[in-house]
């Protein structure tokens, strides 16, 4: 199977199962509505009554920023608390999310109590892959930081452009996005092992046999990830164009542009399910 034709059924598959879509679209705008009304409700306490709130409305701007940490301490630490605990609380969602998908893919229903047995039935195994994909993407991650603060450090004192900087800054991202796609790949294939084919190996032995049986695939597993990133961000940056081409100068054209938001939403996970599909199914 070619890479289209492997895109084209992880497109196919990520749309079947609406239900499916829909139950992991409805868990994370949970934890994000956590987050919003947090730090909505901050806002419109102490700085709600300053100038600053329009630097907040129209976009990121550091130096407020800074004077949150500066003169609000109090209450950015507890945002930054809040969304450290909202990352913990994904963390432990996220092998119950896989291995509900990964059940519904194998039985081909995307009922509740399936995506339910799914995620429950091994996720202590489950949880443990995601600690060691984890662990692995940190260092390599840390290693690519140091190689690249290192190479921005030497090309600025000895370089007389910082073109060949900002390649190499390129190229890092690159190997870091490279070893993000590979590291799913072997993550998926585990966990699928464990779900739908109750393997029996230790975690760390089952991590090394898929290594195994993934890397004979890595150039194509690394073109299919790299098709799906430039996919769904051109069907993305396309559908927000639209939703920012409507005026909204009516209570009904700003509620049609929050629904076609969270029509965005929606199809960002029916995207991110078929670009899982497209891994495991060549993995």
């Amino acid at each position: 199977m070619n890479i289209l034709q492997n895109i084209s059924r992880g497109f196919f598959h990520g749309f079947k199962y609406r239900r499916l879509a829909s139950y992991i679209f409805l868990l994370q705008l949970f934890l994000a509505l956590l987050i919003g009304v947090l730090s909505y409700n901050y806002i419109q306490g102490p700085v709600g009554h300053s100038t600053n709130l329009f630097n907040v409305m129209d976009g990121y701007d550091h130096d407020l920023f800074q004077d949150l940490l500066r003169f609000e301490g109090t209450g950015w630490r507890m945002i930054k608390s809040f969304l450290v605990a909202a990352c913990l609380i994904y963390l432990f969602l996220g092998p119950f999310i896989i291995g509900g998908m990964l059940r519904v893919w194998n039985k081909r229903n995307d009922q509740w109590i399936i995506f339910w047995d799914g995620g429950t039935e091994y996720f202590a195994q489950l949880l443990k892959i995601n600690l060691i994909t984890l662990v692995l993407l940190t260092i390599l991650a840390g290693l690519l930081t140091f190689i690249g603060g290192f190479w921005v450090n030497w090309g600025l004192e000895n370089l007389l452009s910082e073109v060949p900087v900002l390649i190499g800054i390129a190229i890092l991202v690159l190997d870091l996005m490279v070893v993000l796609i590979f590291l799913i790949a072997i993550s998926l294939h585990a966990k699928n092992q464990v779900v739908n084919h109750h393997s029996k190996l230790g975690v760390f032995k089952l991590y090394y046999t898929s290594f195994k049986t993934v890397r004979s695939k890595f150039l194509k597993l690394i073109g299919i990830g790299f098709a799906w990133i430039l996919l769904s961000l051109a069907l993305l940056y396309f559908l927000n164009f639209l939703i920012n081409c409507i005026p909204e100068q009516s209570l009904m054209l700003v509620l049609l542009a929050f629904l076609l938001q969270l029509l965005v939403l929606y199809l960002r996970v029916c995207l991110r399910n078929g670009f899982y599909w497209s891994i495991l199914d060549e993995a």
